[in-house]
């Protein structure tokens, strides 16, 4: 893990969609793991460098999950299938990501505007992928707990349900 500044901007992409710039990327920085605080919050959380295999609209707080030959660095696509493992893009990502850019995913820590598919989240409880990426409470010992509700839970106007979740890195053994 890196305690040394960021190598982009949290809420943005390494290349900014820039395809030149993307074709010259090396693999260098996927998955490294560094230490942020939440410019909110303060508190601390931990990030992990991914690169995208396919482009992804609007991720910023929606499951992502990997490419089968890259576990917890190369993302595939949104979770599509619940209880699978995957990473949380980051809250904080605002816009898309182009295919081959790297953006960060959470980690490990507590993050705000994680998207949810229902407001009836129990503090405390244990939280898992549903089939749209999103998260919701656990349904049963055998799928992959990704987290614990730890704070509000937050509906939009648009429908969109975002919560405060403590997210917890993947383990090993775990369904991917």
């Amino acid at each position: 893990m890196h305690g040394t500044p960021l190598p982009f901007a949290r809420g943005s992409t390494y290349c900014e969609g820039d395809t030149a710039a993307i074709a010259l990327l090396d693999d260098s920085l996927v998955g490294q793991i560094f230490s942020d605080k939440d410019p909110t919050t303060g508190i601390e959380q931990q990030v992990v460098v991914c690169k995208a295999t396919a482009a992804l609209t609007a991720p910023g707080g929606r499951g992502v999950k990997f490419d089968a030959a890259q576990l917890f660095k190369k993302t595939a696509a949104f979770v599509d299938s619940a209880g699978l493992v995957g990473l949380v893009a980051d809250p904080q990502q605002s816009g898309d990501v182009a295919d081959g850019d790297l953006f960060f995913c959470a980690w490990d820590g507590e993050f705000s505007g994680v998207k949810v598919d229902t407001t009836n989240l129990t503090l405390g409880g244990l939280l898992q992928f549903s089939s749209s990426g999103y998260m919701l409470p656990l349904a049963n010992a055998d799928g992959a707990c990704m987290g614990v509700a730890c704070g509000a839970v937050t509906a939009a106007a648009a429908g969109a349900v975002t919560a405060t979740v403590n997210l917890q890195a993947p383990r090993s053994g775990q369904n991917v």
